[in-house]
């Protein structure tokens, strides 16, 4: 999933789904 999100850190990709999930939900 973070791979596909972009070359970001392994933490931010996980920081921002973790937003964009709360956000959505």
């Amino acid at each position: 999933m973070s791979a596909t999100w972009g070359p970001q850190r392994p933490s931010a990709s996980v920081s921002e789904a973790t937003e964009f999930l709360a956000r959505r939900l």
